[in-house]
């Protein structure tokens, strides 16, 4: 069942705005354990447990209509974005490195760091990671494609 959320819950600001930003296939409760079935055979440390489930538990009888969709931006918008780098972990258990090389590839003005790890966050673990970001932001440099750090 989802869970009990009140609007003084620090919680509740983050769904919200998930719930209006994302389309949630899950309709029903079935529904809902088929994928969690699916989800610890291919997520067995985290048993299925990702950020994405929790979305899709919570936003089940939302009572406001999906106002802002995700979607993919057109070419002549993507011709015109500036450079970008992207940052991933290997093992991420919130967005699969699958979907970061699959956003690398629509744009191909981006870099895609790999960071050889685990964890949904790279950046505050101040490794050669977060230093690389740190020089793109300063300086704009973006890292060699194929970059992979360790920390």
């Amino acid at each position: 069942t989802p869970l009990a959320l009140s609007k003084t819950d620090a919680a509740f600001p983050r769904l919200a705005i998930g719930c209006q930003d994302w389309l949630h296939e899950s309709k029903d409760v079935s529904d809902l354990l088929s994928k969690a079935r699916m989800a610890s055979v291919f997520a067995p440390h985290t048993k299925g447990n990702t950020q994405t489930i929790d979305y899709q538990v919570n936003c089940i009888g939302w009572p406001a209509p999906v106002s802002n969709p995700q979607h993919l931006p057109s070419a002549e918008a993507v011709k015109k974005m500036p450079p970008m780098l992207l940052v991933n972990s290997l093992f991420d258990p919130e967005a699969s490195y699958f979907w970061a090389t699959d956003a690398a590839g629509y744009l191909p003005q981006s870099v895609l760091l790999t960071r050889n790890g685990v964890g949904h966050s790279s950046y505050l673990l101040h490794g050669e990671t977060g230093d690389a970001i740190d020089k793109f932001l300063i300086t704009g440099e973006l890292p060699a494609r194929g970059k992979m750090f360790d920390s």
